[in-house]
């Protein structure tokens, strides 16, 4: 979602796995469009403009513009509101509520026998498609996308989810088949009244799902073997289950975000907490097995002031601003995605990171952090002047830097 609209070049990021998407502000100084770059094997990029192989996968190092033909927003006066992507796939949002999504969903990743199927059965976006709006034509609200799913909340308060079905991801129990179309998940919750409470926030980790409800109250659904749902027993779960966190004290769910296996969230205090696969990080017991206080404001904060805004789509490593914009980095640092060097072994690949929270200074003296955005190993950010910058893995030209710069511990500027 754009959390900040600021002066120039982007209005909301989002980068997952090896691909960064990018919506660029409307108006004098930009135009208004969606560019992608990073790994690009299935055409998660919505186009075929290539610079080269690395590792197997195809990648470009330069951000392009997504072309929309037709059905491009602009040409009606709607604006992009929200990006999010998946393995090999990428999903955009309007502002007036249409969904487009391109590149491809694995509607089942394995057979009952643990082997993949032949051929791979495929939900193919070979060009960014139009997502028919469901409930009578309810607007899509909120998206998100996993390694080969994606989900979708509409105005009306219904979650939709398509793509595979494996570890019970998409909420339907004993089906791990998958779905090709936006089919409707349980809404399971009730009010007093009777009526059903709307989902408003979707997060989606690498086998796991996490959702708030109006409500403030949080379910999950999918794999719990590192207790990523915040469950404390059972390995998998089919359909959405509550987690009632009595330390909150009378709080609610502010934000949650969802990395491979570990999970981190915000309280209405402005409070961090974590679970999952932490990796040395705090929170919780410190074993990550229940979900727990990681950094309250005041402890991390000279200033004191709360945390507004979280993000974890990576591998096992998050960031966190202040209202103030000050950027904190926490977990594992085996690519310099801390933005420090301290944890990074000699030859970079996973690793611990400083085992507490690394405060990252801004490369341009005076601005602020507005946003910021991970995946894989790599971190993004925008500053108040409404430059993008990046640190950490660029294997893929995750950093808009050709791959012969394997990582950076430091911020470097991303141009279009």
């Amino acid at each position: 979602m754009p959390y900040f609209i600021y002066r120039r070049f982007l209005l909301v990021i989002k980068l997952i796995h090896y691909i960064a998407i990018a919506a660029d502000k409307a108006g004098a100084e930009g135009n208004g469009g969606i560019f992608t770059w990073g790994a690009n094997q299935g055409r998660q990029l919505g186009h075929d403009k290539n610079d080269g192989t690395n590792n197997s996968r195809l990648y470009s190092a330069t951000p392009t513009e997504v072309d929309f033909g037709a059905d491009d927003p602009r040409s009606k006066g709607d604006r992009w509101y929200q990006v999010a992507g998946g393995l090999v796939h990428s999903m955009a949002l309007t502002e007036n509520g249409d969904l487009f999504i391109w590149g491809m969903l694995t509607k089942a990743l394995t057979e009952g026998n643990g082997t993949y199927p032949d051929p791979i059965s495929l939900v193919k976006y070979p060009t960014p498609t139009k997502i028919p709006r469901e409930d009578n034509g309810s607007p899509w609200r909120v998206i998100a996308a996993g390694h080969s799913s994606a989900f979708a909340i509409n105005e009306a308060g219904n979650l939709y989810a398509w793509g595979t079905g494996s570890f019970g991801l998409l909420g339907f129990p004993s089906d791990a088949q998958g779905r090709d179309v936006p089919t409707l998940v349980d809404n399971i919750s009730e009010a007093p009244d009777g009526s059903t409470i709307p989902w408003i926030r979707i997060a989606v980790g690498e086998r796991s799902v996490y959702g708030l409800k109006k409500d403030g109250s949080l379910w999950v659904w999918g794999q719990n073997n590192r207790q990523q749902l915040g469950l404390p027993s059972g390995d998998l779960y089919e359909t959405p289950q509550s987690v009632e966190i009595t330390e909150l004290d009378g709080s609610s769910w502010r934000q949650i975000v969802a990395g491979n296996d570990h999970v981190a969230a915000l309280d209405m205090r402005g409070n961090l907490w974590t679970w999952g696969n932490t990796n040395g990080f705090r929170g919780g017991d410190n074993k990550g097995n229940k979900p727990g206080l990681a950094w309250t404001f005041e402890d991390t904060d000279p200033y004191g002031v709360a945390f507004t805004l979280i993000n974890a789509h990576g591998g096992e490593f998050a960031q966190a601003i202040t209202s103030n914009g000050r950027m904190y980095l926490f977990g594992n640092n085996g690519w310099g995605q801390l933005g420090t060097s301290e944890g990074v072994p000699a030859n970079p690949g996973p690793g611990a990171g400083p085992g507490g929270i690394n405060w990252l200074e801004t490369p341009v003296p005076g601005e602020i952090w507005v946003s910021i955005s991970t995946g894989g190993s790599t971190s993004l950010g925008i500053l108040s002047d409404g430059t993008l910058w990046g640190w950490g893995q660029n294997l893929y030209g995750q950093l808009a830097k050709a791959p012969d710069l394997r990582y950076s511990i430091t911020p470097v500027k991303i141009e279009r």
